[in-house]
């Protein structure tokens, strides 16, 4: 020995066994962590349900989406679905049948997944720059990087060396493909460079149906005639703006502030309003039919020809405003203050003075308006 160590070569069929059971290892780990990738995106996707079904059929808010069209200013929300479910359902595919892929079609998806990447973690840092839906930005970003590592393990399996054009448009099918599909394209562009204060603009008749706003503003701009049919509005602002026939049916208003405000004709048929503010607002000839109309104030308006029959309206202040003709017919009507409105006689409240939020004072009576 001489005083040395000698290291002993292992005999080469324990050397096989070694390998081979090092290769098992491997073999495993891969199947178990392709394993939680897969239970992980399809508890993400489940997750992405409940807030599509939640937000169409109860509260008309899909918040996840809603703060990422709206930190972005991108108000047409079509993309967002397409840029959530395309990955989402192309990952269970690749996960039973396409784990073999190599050339073309692992390009192709890994196109789709390193796309995925991006646009996932650009939805991330939406929803974690707002820190109250820190929860669902921290699940996304785990889910882009799912996204990264696929598309990474898709791109060493697709067996060629990416140097030509060929392989290069093999990957970018994939987003183009989901590009095209989402509609991103046809977002209200004439609005768009605008936000998120918009001033001195005319929007006349600007369709913006099933659109998400938040936190901007309209000021002493023409609105006339525009439409925000089942729009959602969390924390915008109409300041100095004529909005003659506008229409909200269907709409989600939360936190939004009319002030001086021209809005004769407006429509907010089954509209849901929740802790939105109107001071000095023309209301005339406005259809608050079916409404829901709960924690708000009107204050120093004109309502006069307004109807709010069948409305549902709770826990709301109508002060210093008028009310002649006005229609409140209806069981789920709830005033907790009318001080210094005014009414005249063909002006209809409900028949239950429960409903008035009795013993609250009725507004004035006055003969003429």
């Amino acid at each position: 020995m001489n005083g040395r160590f000698q290291l002993k070569r292992l005999p080469a069929r324990r050397s096989r066994n070694v390998g081979i059971a090092r290769s098992e290892m491997t073999k495993t780990v891969s199947r178990v962590s392709s394993g939680l990738n897969f239970g992980w995106v399809v508890t993400f996707a489940i997750l992405v349900g409940a807030s599509h079904y939640l937000g169409t059929f109860y509260t008309a808010r899909d918040i996840p989406f809603e703060v990422v069209s709206g930190v972005y200013r991108l108000p047409n929300p079509t993309y967002l679905y397409v840029f959530a479910w395309v990955p989402l359902i192309v990952y269970p595919l690749w996960h039973f049948f396409g784990q073999d892929w190599s050339g073309a079609k692992a390009r192709f998806v890994a196109g789709i997944f390193g796309f995925s990447f991006l646009t996932y973690l650009l939805a991330a840092a939406a929803q974690l720059y707002l820190l109250w839906i820190l929860p669902f930005g921290l699940l996304t970003l785990i889910t882009s990087l799912i996204f990264f590592r696929k598309a990474q393990l898709l791109l060493r399996s697709s067996g060629e060396a990416l140097q030509g054009r060929k392989q290069l448009l093999e990957i970018l099918l994939g987003p183009a493909l989901i590009l095209l599909a989402s509609t991103i394209y046809l977002q209200p562009w004439s609005l768009v460079f605008k936000l998120p204060h918009v001033a001195e603009a005319s929007l006349q008749k600007l369709d913006l149906r099933d659109m998400h706003f938040l936190r901007v503003s309209f000021t002493d701009s023409d609105l006339s005639g525009i439409d925000f049919s089942g729009a959602t509005l969390s924390g915008v602002k109409f300041i100095n703006v004529k909005m003659d026939g506008a229409i909200f049916d269907g709409a989600g208003l939360g936190r939004v502030t009319f002030e001086n405000v021209v809005m004769g004709g407006a429509s907010f048929q089954q509209a849901h309003i929740e802790n939105t503010d109107m001071e000095r607002v023309s209301l005339k000839n406005s259809d608050f039919r079916e409404a829901w109309l709960y924690q708000s104030n009107i204050i120093g308006s004109d309502l006069t020809e307004a109807n709010f029959n069948e409305s549902s309206i709770g826990r709301t202040y109508i002060e210093q405003s008028k009310l002649c003709a006005a229609s409140f017919e209806g069981k789920r009507v709830k005033v907790y203050g009318w001080d210094g409105s005014i009414r005249d006689a063909a002006t209809t409240l409900p028949s239950n003075n429960n409903a008035m939020g009795s013993p609250r004072e009725l507004p004035e009576l006055v003969e003429q308006c």
